[in-house]
C-alpha cells in the first residue's frame, strides 16, 4: 500500500528542501547561494557544476539577495530632516540561521559568512534635464570648495532671479536638494552612527548607552522617533567602502583601468615590492583589488576641536592617477571637540567590511557579467597626528611615546628622553588596541 507525503509549502529554489516557514526556505537559498559564489571564487566548482541545475537559478537568486544599507538621513546635528523609505531585510530567527548554515554547508565544514552581493543589473535612473543642470551646478559647488552657508545663499538670489521668468522652469538646487539628488544617482549611500558627545568612541553596541570614557549618555532623555526608537544625543555618518569598490567595479571604464596592475610594465610601483610579492598569490582574479587606508588628522583654522579624516586609495590604478581627489574613496570625517580616544571604535565597521571582502569577497552583478574579486589591504598610512591615536598612545609628550617599545620617559631636565635600557621590553598587540589615558 502506497503512502500519500505530503510537502512542506515553501521550497528553497536551489536545494530543493522544503519548510513550513518561507523565511526560512528563503534563508536556505541565501546561505546555499553564498556557498555556491564561495565555491566558484576558490575554483571549486568544476564546468559541469557551472552548468548543473541550481546554477539557473543563481542570477535571479543574487537579484533578490542584493545587499540592503542603511540610508537613514536623520541627522541631529543639520536642519534637513528626510525619512528612510527603503526596505530592511527579512528578520529571520536566529536558530533557523544557524540550523541552515550547518545543513546546506557543501564542504562539509561550518558555514562563515557569504559574500557580499551586489546587483547593478537593472538600469540606473536617468536625470531628467532639470537634474543633469543641477548635477553639474553641485560639480562646481564642489570644485571650487563653496561654503555650505555660501550654497543656501547663492541659490535662493538665483532662484529669484529665474522666478522672474514665466517660462523658465529650473530652478537652482539648494544643498538639501543636491544630497538628495546625489542620493538618487551616484548610487552611494551612507550609514548613521551613534557617537560621543564629546567624540571619545563611536557606539558599535547596542548595549552601550553611556561613553565609558567621559560618561555622557548615548540618547537623549526621554525623547524617541516616531517607531519609539531613542534619538541619538549625536551622530556621524559613514560611506560604505564595500559599496564605493562595488560601484567602481560596476563602471566598465574604472574596471579598466583598475586593470593596471595585471598590465603595467616598468618596476615603480608597489607591486614591485616584497610586500606585495610575498601576497600575490591572494590576487588570483584581474579584478581582485589592492588598497591602502589613509587616517589623516588636522586641527581646522579658527575651529575649536580636531577633523580626523579615513580614506582609502585603489591601488589597481595607475600611481599617476591613483592619488587624484577624485579617485580616491573617502569613508568618514571624524570630528569632536577633542580627540578621539578609543579612535579603534571608529575603524570598525570599515575593518568588519574588509575582513568579509578578504575572506569571503563580494559578487558584483551588471546587465551583461557578474564579477567575483575579493579586497586587501596592503599597508596603512597616516600622518604624525593621527599615528598616535593609531597607535593607542596620548602622544608624543606622553610618558610611553615610543611606538615601538614600552621605553618611559625621563625627564632629568627641560626635556623628556626616552632611553632604551636592558630590560625594555617590544609593545605586545594589546597595548595596541587598547588605549591607556594615563600613557
Amino acid at each position: 500500500m502506497s503512502s500519500i507525503t505530503n510537502l512542506l509549502p515553501y521550497e528553497c529554489q536551489l536545494c530543493h528542501t522544503h519548510y513550513s516557514n518561507k523565511a526560512i526556505a528563503v534563508t536556505c537559498q541565501k546561505l546555499y547561494l553564498g556557498k555556491i559564489l564561495k565555491a566558484m571564487m576558490n575554483g571549486e566548482v568544476s564546468e559541469d557544476d557551472s552548468s548543473s541545475e541550481s546554477s539557473q537559478f543563481m542570477l535571479p537568486a543574487i537579484s533578490s539577495l542584493m545587499l540592503e544599507e542603511n540610508t537613514n538621513m536623520i541627522s541631529n546635528e543639520i536642519s534637513d530632516i528626510s525619512n528612510n523609505t527603503d526596505l530592511d531585510e527579512p528578520m529571520y530567527d536566529i536558530e533557523y540561521e544557524s540550523n541552515m548554515e550547518e545543513s546546506v554547508d557543501m564542504d562539509g565544514s561550518k558555514s562563515a559568512t557569504s559574500p557580499v552581493v551586489f546587483d547593478f543589473s537593472q538600469p540606473s535612473p536617468v536625470p531628467s534635464n532639470n537634474d543633469a543642470k543641477n548635477l553639474e551646478f553641485i560639480r562646481i559647488i564642489n570644485d571650487f570648495s563653496i561654503s555650505y552657508q555660501a550654497h543656501e545663499k547663492l541659490a535662493v538670489h538665483l532662484n529669484s532671479i529665474l522666478g522672474m521668468s514665466t517660462e523658465i522652469m529650473y530652478r537652482v538646487c539648494t544643498p538639501y536638494l543636491g544630497k538628495e539628488l546625489l542620493k538618487c544617482f551616484s548610487g552611494v549611500e551612507k550609514t548613521l552612527y551613534d557617537v560621543c558627545q564629546s567624540g571619545c568612541m563611536i557606539f558599535n553596541k547596542a548595549e552601550e548607552v553611556a561613553c565609558k570614557h567621559c560618561g555622557e549618555a548615548c540618547y537623549k532623555s526621554n525623547k524617541t522617533d516616531k517607531d519609539g526608537m531613542p534619538i541619538a544625543e549625536k551622530t556621524m555618518v559613514q560611506i560604505s567602502l564595500t559599496r564605493q569598490i562595488a560601484l567602481s567595479l560596476a563602471n566598465s571604464s574604472i574596471r579598466h583601468e583598475m586593470l593596471y596592475h595585471h598590465s603595467y610594465e616598468q618596476k615603480a610601483d608597489i607591486f614591485d615590492r616584497h610586500a606585495y610579492q610575498s601576497i600575490k598569490h591572494l590576487f588570483s582574479g584581474e579584478n581582485d583589488v589592492a588598497i591602502s587606508l589613509s587616517v589623516n588628522g588636522f586641527a581646522p583654522h579658527n575651529v575649536p576641536g580636531s577633523i580626523t579624516i579615513l580614506h582609502a586609495t585603489v591601488l589597481n590604478l595607475s600611481p599617476m592617477v591613483r592619488y587624484e581627489k577624485s579617485w580616491m574613496l573617502q569613508i568618514a570625517m571624524i570630528s569632536g571637540p577633542s580627540a578621539p580616544l578609543e579612535f579603534w571604535s571608529f575603524l570598525k565597521p570599515t575593518l568588519a567590511d574588509l575582513k568579509v571582502l578578504q575572506e569571503e569577497g563580494m559578487v558584483v552583478v551588471t546587465s551583461t557579467l557578474t564579477i567575483c574579486t575579493k579586497v586587501h589591504i596592503l599597508m596603512v598610512t597616516d600622518d604624525i597626528l593621527a599615528v598616535a591615536r593609531l597607535a593607542c598612545l596620548t602622544g608624543h609628550m606622553s610618558k610611553s611615546g615610543c611606538q615601538i617599545c614600552n621605553a618611559v620617559g625621563q625627564t632629568p631636565g627641560r626635556g623628556q628622553y626616552f632611553r632604551s635600557l636592558p630590560d625594555t621590553t617590544m609593545r605586545t598587540l594589546e597595548s595596541f588596541q587598547n588605549f591607556d589615558p594615563e600613557n
